[in-house]
């Protein structure tokens, strides 16, 4: 039996070279000269040399001026003490609460809902034929009629035939995996090892960047200290102190309004107090007649006639006799059957077992790992980033009047 599987073909064994180990030459590492410690930041950012500034005590005239202090404020002289006048009281005249001619006691509701008077409809006795029918009770109803005994036949058993779970001829084991990803051989590929000239230039380094090209030492003359004239902080005339508030909210005078007291004979009238409100002349005490208790007629509740105790309930689901069902014993036939049982399925007839050789151990030869050439150690990081022979730059000491302001 073939065991080759789809990982085995994709992924068969190959064979490399072991590389060899070496130290590489200490001149890698080891350059000629000093060690240039100088960088582009340490460049910009040098240690810078400036003088302290002196200081210096300004002349007293400035903090102090001639005159009496000016303590008038916008906000004191806006709101200021105003005086005003004190209203007169006075009393009102009585006849604004007194009325002539009767009180009107008519409302929107009493004209609205006044009394009104109905008759009162007269008792009757239904006739008796309404509760009595003529012929037989149609006890037919619509479920009774769509749902009535209908009679089937019994399906019969049968047996299928055994050449369904059999096929002729080989296994087709051939899958979509196995057809699309079958062994497929390609070439190796060489490594090569770049030129030296790549790397080198010729020529000086180019040590100048864009932030040393725009941000250089430049030279600017010392700004000189002047004390400024006294005649800037005093004016001559008097001090303007009119605001646009000031002006607009000014003081405007009112006369006062005169006190008076109201005559007495308002709160006093003449005659009975009115106490009648529209509630209590809408809601008042009316009067009316009792009811009569009385007995009904006995002939309202007796009929003429046999009482009809038939309802749709009583004639639907009335009593029906049926016929008992007599107890049988099925045949034994039913249950059993000629011939042997099939028991193949489909799993079983796919996956069939089937032998294969055992695979047998080996152990690979000793020269599949061994290989006579030399390793090569070199990388492209060790190509790009190795020593190099450069020239030290010289140290610049700044003069010390660069730090001077």
């Amino acid at each position: 039996m073939d065991m080759t599987t789809t990982h085995r073909e994709n992924f068969v064994k190959k064979q490399v070279d072991i590389p060899k180990t070496f130290r590489p030459a200490q001149s890698v590492f080891h350059s000629e000269g000093n060690f240039s410690g100088e960088t582009t930041h340490k460049s910009d950012y040098d240690e810078k040399v400036a003088h302290k500034a002196k200081s210096y005590k300004p002349g007293g005239s400035i903090f102090k001026g001639e005159g009496d202090f000016a303590g008038q404020t916008t906000h004191k002289s806006d709101y200021d003490r105003k005086a005003g006048e004190r209203i007169k009281s006075f009393k009102p005249d009585e006849s604004i609460f007194k009325g002539e001619g009767d009180f009107a006691d008519q409302t929107t509701h009493n004209s609205d809902y006044n009394r009104k008077s109905g008759e009162r409809a007269k008792s009757f006795k239904p006739d008796e034929s309404i509760f009595k029918g003529e012929g037989d009770f149609v006890d037919q109803t619509t479920h009774k009629a769509d749902y009535i005994g209908k009679l089937g036949e019994k399906t019969k058993r049968f047996k299928p035939d055994e050449s369904i779970f059999k096929g002729e001829g080989e296994f087709a084991d051939q899958t979509t995996h196995n057809s699309d990803y079958n062994r497929k051989s390609g070439e190796k590929t060489k490594s090569f090892k770049p030129h030296e000239s790549v790397f080198k230039g010729e020529g000086d380094f180019a040590g100048q960047t864009t932030h040393k090209s725009d941000y250089d030492r430049k030279a600017g003359e010392r700004t000189k200290s002047f004390k400024p004239d006294e005649s800037i902080f005093k004016g001559e005339g008097d001090f303007a102190d009119q605001t646009t508030h000031n002006s607009d909210y000014d003081r405007k005078a009112g006369e006062k309004t005169k006190s008076f007291k109201p005559d007495e004979s308002i709160f006093k009238g003449e005659g009975d107090f009115a106490d009648q409100t529209t509630h209590k002349s809408d809601y008042d005490r009316k009067s009316g007649e009792k009811t009569k208790s009385f007995k009904p007629d006995e002939s309202i509740f007796k009929g003429e006639g046999d009482f009809v105790d038939q309802t749709t309930h009583k004639s639907d689901y009335d009593k029906k006799s049926v016929e008992r069902t007599k107890s049988f014993k099925p045949d034994e036939s039913i249950f059993k059957r000629e011939g042997d049982f099939a028991d193949q399925t489909t799993h079983k007839s796919d996956f069939v077992g089937k032998i294969g050789e055992k695979v047998k151990s080996f152990r690979p030869a000793g020269t599949v790992f061994q290989n006579d050439s030399v390793f090569d150690g070199n990388s492209t990081y060790q190509s790009d980033y190795r020593s190099n022979g450069g020239e030290k730059a010289a140290q610049i000491h700044h003069s010390d009047s660069v730090g001077q302001f």
